[in-house]
Formats: structure tokens, C-alpha cells, sequence
């Protein structure tokens, strides 16, 4: 049943090395000051985080300035008499959870809060409609950003660090550099979590082993292993098998050079 368990990990493992990547590559949201241009019908903002866009009918009746740079916060106000109407938080806090930007370098938390008007005002329903606009921002960030609504989304490191090897240089997360645990030898590298097994690679052929190709005609082996639940707790276990998982990163890594070929 092990024996089993196992192969079908590897399973997984080699179809997730072998697919495709597809998907839009998340854009660039730096920029170095905050400017204005202005197309057919709608406004462009731009911020040190993203740019964001308003329907013109809505901007033009708006004035907005950055009011606290630490966060960096972005308030609108009414032009007609500057009545607050709403400010976007970048990287602090607020009343309201947005959403998060993803960035190549970095994610940026994006916070709304809504200031409250007078319903006795002649300007409710006026100003009531441009709050509104907050909706057209977002919309646009969905569409033109890589944006997720609603939730924070903590910054993903997918950096690597080098495994050296007689045979090849291993990639790995960086993010697990300091939890996990490799042996390498002359035959490739035992890689183990708080001294349970995560997986091995071997630069030869082993009976329990599952072969993924060969480089430079030398076959490449891996075993994968269970976890023990006796020595390892929730969030441990947790950890054990997102690191086991990226076996995959050390994979790819080998499908990009040349001298590996997928058997």
C-alpha cells in the first residue's frame, strides 16, 4: 500500500513537472511619482503601487491628494466644496478590506474607508453617487491589474538557492533554505524535515525509486516518503508537504536545461 501511495505522489509530481505553464504574468505596479492622464472617458491615477482608473464623469467632478504617505493614503473629496467622500490605503489599514495587489517584487493590501455624509445635505445623493465610483476603481483593478478582491495575499518568495551535485545544480524554495535538511552525496541528495523524509534523489538506478529522466545520459531517480504524524504536528505537516511538494521547482529547473531529457 506504501509502495502505492508513493507512486502516485510521483504521479502527481512529474504531470505537474511536465504541463504547461499558462496563465497572465502579474504586471508591474511601481511607479515613481503620482500623475494624471486622461483618455476618452476615464482617468488614469497613477501611484507608487498601481495605477487606478475612474470613469471621467465621476473624476472630473473629484479633486484627491495624497494625505499621509506612511501609509500611503489617497483621499477624494468633492470639488464643489471639498467634503471628504473616501480614501484608499496602500499597505496599512482601514475600515474596509479591499483587496490585495499582486506585485512581481511585492504585494501591496489595498484599504477603503468611506466617510459619512449628511443626508440633510442638497449634495447627498450627488456625492452618495460619486462614493459609488470606488466601485468603477475596483473594477478596472481587476481587469487591468492582477488583482484579488477581498483577501490579503501574502507575498510569495519564488526565489531559489543552489544544491550543489557532482551531476547538476539542484534549485529549491528559498523559502524552506533554513527548515530543510540535505545530505548530498556522490549518488544525489537525501532532502528531510525535523528528521522525517521528504523525498530522495538519486544519480542512479534504484529499485524503489521512480525514474524522471536522465541528464547527460545519467538516469535521475526519486523516492518520496510518507509522513510520520507521530513526529510531526498540524502546521509541521502542513509545511512537510507543501516542501515535499516542491520537488517540482528542482524539476522544472532540470527541464530547462539542456542536457536533461523527461524519460
Amino acid at each position: 500500500m506504501k509502495k502505492i501511495i508513493i507512486f502516485i505522489l510521483l504521479i502527481i509530481f512529474i504531470l505537474s513537472f511536465c504541463a504547461c505553464k499558462s496563465g497572465r504574468a502579474a504586471k508591474d505596479n511601481s511607479s515613481a511619482n503620482k500623475s494624471e492622464t486622461v483618455s476618452a472617458d476615464v482617468i488614469t491615477i497613477t501611484t507608487p503601487y498601481s495605477d487606478l482608473q475612474l470613469k471621467k464623469s465621476i473624476a472630473e467632478n473629484l479633486s484627491y491628494k495624497v494625505t499621509n504617505n506612511d501609509p500611503y493614503t489617497l483621499t477624494f473629496k468633492a470639488k464643489k466644496d471639498d467634503t471628504d467622500l473616501f480614501s484608499l490605503v496602500f499597505d496599512g489599514t482601514g475600515d474596509d478590506l479591499l483587496g490585495t495587489i499582486i506585485g512581481k517584487d511585492k504585494n501591496t493590501v489595498l484599504y477603503l474607508n468611506m466617510f459619512e455624509l449628511d443626508s440633510k445635505s442638497e449634495n447627498y445623493q450627488e456625492y452618495t453617487s460619486y462614493q459609488m465610483g470606488i466601485n468603477d476603481i475596483l473594477n478596472r483593478l481587476q481587469e487591468n491589474t492582477n488583482f484579488v478582491y477581498g483577501e490579503v495575499v501574502e507575498y510569495e518568495d519564488k526565489s531559489t538557492f543552489d544544491i550543489e551535485t557532482d551531476l547538476v545544480t539542484l534549485k529549491y524554495p528559498k523559502k524552506w533554505e533554513d527548515k530543510v535538511d540535505i545530505v548530498v552525496s556522490d549518488d544525489g541528495a537525501k532532502f528531510s524535515y525535523k528528521g522525517v523524509k521528504l523525498f530522495d534523489i538519486y544519480f542512479k538506478e534504484i529499485e524503489d525509486g521512480n525514474l524522471i529522466g536522465t541528464y547527460n545520459q545519467t538516469p535521475i531517480y526519486v523516492i518520496s516518503y510518507l509522513p510520520d504524524s507521530n513526529k510531526l504536528n498540524g502546521e509541521e505537516l502542513k509545511e512537510y508537504s507543501e516542501m515535499q511538494y516542491a520537488i517540482n521547482e528542482i524539476l522544472n529547473n532540470l527541464k530547462n536545461n539542456k542536457k536533461f531529457k523527461i524519460s
